[in-house]
């Protein structure tokens, strides 16, 4: 089991260890993590599964599983976003939340855009289970990504990742 902080509870995600290339599957049942730049906790069981129990914690890549469908991207802890590739012919938005509840993507939206000058939107795919996504955009460069990140983080909004369309 893992817990996260913006997945719908329950989903599933597929752990990467990127330091040994194991996985693990696991249900995300519960908020957190709580503590620092960390992505997801996982249950002792999935940590040890992943050769990092010892350790406490470990660089991993999560995947959201989503049945029948292609999953959005890996979400990765990112501490700067050089790596991250400019692409011109697409657009970039900054996800701050998944839900399974309209009622919920809607009030974090709200919360957000109190936040930030750029546009928030909630985008629900066409897929089963439905998903509703909070995403601030379009953002045109690296720069402006840094900026809306660093505006969340001062406002507790610290799980946020990169989606290219």
């Amino acid at each position: 089991t893992a817990a996260h902080k913006t997945l719908p509870i329950p989903s599933y995600v597929r752990v990467t260890n990127l330091a040994n290339n194991r996985q693990v599957v696991v249900r995300v049942n519960d908020r957190g993590p709580f503590h620092g730049n960390r992505i997801i906790d996982l249950s002792y069981a999935a940590a040890q599964r992943l050769g990092f129990a010892g350790q406490g914690t470990a660089q991993v890549e999560v995947e959201i599983i989503v049945p029948g469908n292609q999953p959005p991207a890996p979400l990765r802890a990112e501490a700067d976003t050089s790596s991250e590739h400019d692409t011109s012919d697409q657009k970039t938005f900054l996800q701050v939340g998944a839900f399974g509840s309209l009622d919920a993507a809607k009030s974090q939206q709200t919360r957000v855009s109190a936040l930030t000058d750029f546009p928030v939107e909630v985008h629900s795919a066409d897929e089963q289970p439905v998903l509703h996504r909070v995403r601030i955009g379009p953002l045109s460069s690296n720069e402006e990504v840094v900026q809306v990140r660093e505006q969340l983080r001062r406002n507790a909004i610290e799980q946020t990742h990169i989606v290219r369309e």
